[in-house]
């Protein structure tokens, strides 16, 4: 940036000065989508760095914003979300009016979002109540807090947000989990796998569960042992 000023300093006075850089500049508001970014081992730029330009035009941060009082210095911000950290930005393309006596005038022109990001955190009853179908064609993270695990619950989330991006299983009212127990030589296979679907679901397995559990340890036993046999 000193070379920069100097060389402005050869110009003519009404010369005009536009800065572009890709940084993390000091006043800006990051999101979760960002990478670190780190130039000769700084990780922060101050925003007098750019003192004597007349408008910078900064790339790294998504969301559209100036740094400092003025709009001397802007972020253009990305013209779609890269996560949902960024689901309450509006996108837009900067464009800038830059006048002979060097003042800034800037529009923001609203950039065409295909599909909004939305939250939703519903138990499985809610979700397929319509009660949320408002969110039917956004693009959707949907966590869905029943106690127990609901069968087939991905393709049933689906069923009502086809754009769904990530789907969980949060139950609202879990209590703290317990340490699970340790496997050792000696532990029941079937008891491992019954207290999997107890951490997996929020619930212990039924009989008929445990019973496919049973089925599936002795079909894979018996494979060993003919494996062995051979």
């Amino acid at each position: 940036m000193d070379r920069v000023r100097a060389d402005l300093a050869t110009r003519p006075a009404t010369t005009r000065s536009v800065v572009v850089a890709h940084a993390f500049v000091g006043g800006g508001a990051p999101s979760d989508s960002e990478q670190d970014i780190r130039v000769g081992g700084v990780d922060l730029v101050a925003a007098s760095v750019f003192d004597g330009i007349d408008y910078v035009a900064l790339g790294h941060l998504h969301g559209p914003q100036r740094v400092g009082p003025d709009d001397r210095i802007r972020y253009a911000g990305s013209p779609l979300a890269f996560s949902f950290g960024e689901r309450h930005q509006r996108k837009s393309v900067t464009v800038v009016d830059l006048a002979a006596d060097g003042s800034v005038d800037v529009e923001l022109v609203p950039t065409p979002v295909p599909r909004p990001l939305v939250d939703v955190r519903a138990t499985m009853a809610s979700i397929e109540s319509g009660e949320h179908r408002d969110a039917a064609d956004a693009w959707v993270r949907v966590a869905v807090t029943d106690t127990v695990h609901p069968e087939r619950m991905y393709a049933r989330v689906k069923d009502r947000f086809p754009h769904a991006l990530a789907i969980t299983h949060e139950p609202a009212d879990r209590p703290e989990r317990q340490a699970a127990r340790p496997v050792t030589a000696t532990s029941d296979p079937v008891e491992v796998a019954a207290d999997f679907v107890t951490f997996a679901t929020g619930a212990a397995p039924s009989d008929d569960d445990r019973a496919v559990l049973t089925e599936a340890y002795e079909a894979a036993a018996r494979a060993v042992h003919e494996d062995r046999g051979r």
